[in-house]
């Protein structure tokens, strides 16, 4: 179709312009006088620069000092007229850093004058990096030219020294090849390896840096230059006197130095002789200069990847003797456990005991005194196991599904006999049934921990305790709040209280008990639990911190007290023997006498309990006897643990469906996991009460198959 001149289409100034704006490449515009008239979006995006702050200004102020000559002869020559090819300048960022650009500029035209310039500047920096990396990967191929086959070939660089000396001689004519390596240490230059006639010429070499007459001769010139040194006429080179009789003794009369630089550091050379004078010239000296350029390179391939291989070998190292020490740590932490959880039960459980039976009120006050401070030793060693295995990545949440309200009661009936003491009012407000999936015991530890907290900083007032759900961001959430009137935090030290072992007041002056743990593990299980703590204080008024969980955890509906918690308290013993009147047959097995003990007088009459101190013991008795049920110590001594023995007895026809409960010192999740992976139907940690011995057994002797 013929297209008339009122059918071509108006030129749309305002589309011209969204299109210069599209362009990924800096479009600009100056004066005569060389100041920026305009500029494009994109000078934003590669120069960091606003075009505001460049509209008025010089254009050579863009530009690299050193290239500001060639721009600005460039310019005038655009604007008398001439056309010119693209330069490239290097052109300041905001941050200071130049990229390389690529600058094409043409005159601007009205009424046929010139009236400044239009041009486009390129970004090349990718371009020439990659430039870069292909004159590398070149350089690496050049390896490939004279002495690439012996680079390829040889193994380590005593092997590439060789060859390069038996190549120079066999290929390159000449009557000797040595290389030498500097000691850096003695400025001595020691050959390493040779080809060709040698005579005793190395043997008589004796070249040290520092030396007057030999340390001036062309090696240690070259070394010390870091450029050749050649010697096109030995017989008359008054730099080869030290050797000049033994050369040509050997037909040495002319010879090169090349030095191997690495990274500046000068590390050794390649020494040429030929056999006739004047043999080197410019464009041989050129490529023994590429040569030894490739030789350096493949010294500091060959010396990285010893160093690579070093590295590796004490990475490996040092991870086994990592994984070794954690191995250690955690048995050593696992063994300290026991240790300590089962004396502590028997210290716990005859204190609880005796303020029951103790009348006197001074020796009831000590006795309470005991358990008190057994039960602080107890929760700070807890604390302290749980921050280990926390750092040690060894807690993992267990989820299942809670219900908040009750957990939260359950804990405000442990914690008001406490502040009944200090006579410190606890408030409430819990909104019933709040369910949500997480793991049980890292929820009530929170609880534990903020509740304490509160109590143990409040003097004076009270505690005031909220659990209720509500919405954020078009989402529910949890939020369950601890206020309380104590002595509050300063601002400043609001970072530090999730710190561990961090309290308000520290040294040897501070003022209140505990390890600082509290809140360091509260926070990090509500972060494990997908939550967040968050808190607010203000010096001598208080502090409030709200542990918040979001919609995904958030259940609807009820569950019963047994669904909710797994707890089901007995106050004494008459739940137990609900299926008959007759004792329930138990069979305890420990080897601690004081632990005995206590378990037979947390049994009570109700039970007819016999005793086994080792696990052959135990499967001895199983053997003579129907038990109903087994409490079993894992950690027996040294002729068959708890496990084994579980093994054992398990064999036998009339124990397979007899409930086994472990009662044993170890208390980590993993512990448990793994005995109840061994056999072992339930798992109660040390020290434990009275009360929560009595809930395994009950559970388990009404349940169907139990007893």
């Amino acid at each position: 179709m013929e297209v008339t001149k009122n059918d071509a289409p108006e030129l749309n100034i305002e589309h011209f312009q969204n299109l210069i704006e599209q362009v990924r490449d800096v479009i600009f515009s100056i004066s005569p006088q060389g100041l920026l008239v305009s500029l494009n979006k994109s000078f934003e995006h590669i120069t960091g620069w606003n075009v505001k702050e460049w509209i008025g200004k010089p254009i050579t102020d863009l530009i690299c000092e050193e290239d500001i000559p060639l721009a600005s002869e460039r310019i005038a020559s655009l604007l008398n007229g001439k056309t010119d090819n693209a330069v490239e300048l290097r052109i300041r960022k905001k941050s200071g850093d130049y990229f390389a650009g690529e600058v094409l500029a043409t005159p601007q035209m009205n009424d046929g004058k010139i009236t400044g310039l239009l041009g486009i500047v390129r970004d090349i920096t990718q371009r020439k990096q990659s430039d870069a990396l292909l004159r590398k990967l070149n350089r690496t191929y050049a390896l490939l030219s004279e002495v690439n086959r012996a680079i390829i070939r040889g193994r380590s660089t005593q092997e590439l020294f060789d060859e390069v000396c038996k190549i120079s001689v066999e290929k390159g004519g000449f009557r000797m090849a040595w290389v030498g390596l500097m000691n850096p240490l003695t400025g001595q230059v020691t050959p390493v390896s040779s080809a060709g006639v040698t005579g005793d010429y190395l043997e008589r070499l004796q070249i040290t840096m520092s030396d007057k007459e030999r340390g001036q001769g062309p090696t240690a010139t070259a070394m010390r230059t870091g450029s050749h040194s050649v010697s096109n006429d030995i017989s008359s080179d008054p730099r080869m006197a030290p050797w000049r009789i033994n050369a040509l003794s050997n037909g040495y009369f002319s010879s090169a130095v090349f030095p191997f630089v690495i990274e500046t550091k000068f590390m050794g050379t390649l020494n040429l002789y030929a056999p006739v004078a004047n043999f080197f010239d410019e464009e041989e000296l050129a490529l023994f200069d590429e040569m030894a350029a490739n030789i350096s390179f493949a010294m500091k391939i060959a010396n990285e990847e010893v160093q690579r291989k070093r590295a590796e070998t004490e990475l490996l190292v040092a991870k086994d003797k990592a994984e070794e020490s954690d191995r250690l740590k955690t048995a050593l932490l696992l063994n300290i456990s026991h240790e300590f959880r089962t004396p502590l039960n028997g210290i716990l459980g005859f204190g609880e005991i005796l303020t029951e039976t103790v009348n006197d009120p001074k020796h009831r006050k000590m006795v309470n005194t005991i358990v008190l401070l057994g039960h602080r030793l107890l929760h700070t060693f807890t604390s302290m196991l749980k921050l280990s295995q926390l750092e040690a990545e060894n807690l993992k949440p267990t989820y299942a599904i809670c219900n908040f309200s009750e957990l939260v009661k359950e804990m405000l009936v442990y914690f008001k006999p406490r502040a009944d003491v200090k006579s410190i009012e606890i408030r409430e407000t819990i909104e019933k049934d709040v369910i949500l999936t997480s793991d049980k015991a890292m929820l009530k530890d929170i609880l534990f921990f903020l509740i304490d907290n509160a109590i143990k900083f409040t003097h004076s007032g009270c505690v005031w305790i909220t659990l209720q759900k509500g919405f954020e961001n078009g989402g529910e959430k949890i939020e369950f709040k601890v206020r309380d009137t104590g002595i509050g935090i300063e601002k400043g030290q609001l970072d530090i209280i999730f710190q561990a072992f961090r309290q308000v007041s520290e040294g040897f002056g501070r003022n209140y008990e505990g390890t600082g743990l509290g809140l360091t593990l509260s926070n990090r299980f509500a972060s494990l639990l997908g939550g967040e703590i968050q808190v607010e204080s203000e010096l001598g008024s208080g502090s409030v911190f709200t542990l918040v969980f979001k919609t995904w955890q958030i259940l609807h509906g009820s569950l019963t007290t047994v669904e909710q918690t797994g707890i089901n308290v007995i106050n004494s013993h008459e739940r137990i023997n609900s299926k008959t009147e007759s004792p329930v047959k138990v069979l305890v097995v420990e080897d601690n006498e004081a632990n005995v003990e206590l378990v037979l007088l947390y049994l009570g009459k109700k039970f007819n309990a016999d005793i086994a101190t080792s696990g052959k013991e135990a499967v001895r008795c199983a053997r003579q006897n129907d038990y109903d049920l087994i409490l079993m110590d894992i950690n027996l001594g040294s002729d068959m643990d708890g496990i084994q023995a579980t093994k054992e007895i398990r064999s036998m026809k009339n124990y397979s469906s007899v409930p086994i409960i472990a009662v044993t010192g170890y208390s980590t999740k993993e512990e448990k996991e793994r005995i109840l992976g061994q056999g072992l139907d339930d798992f109660l940690s040390k020290p434990f009460t009275v009360n929560e011995l009595l809930t395994v057994i009950s559970h388990w002797i009404k349940k169907p198959g139990g007893g």
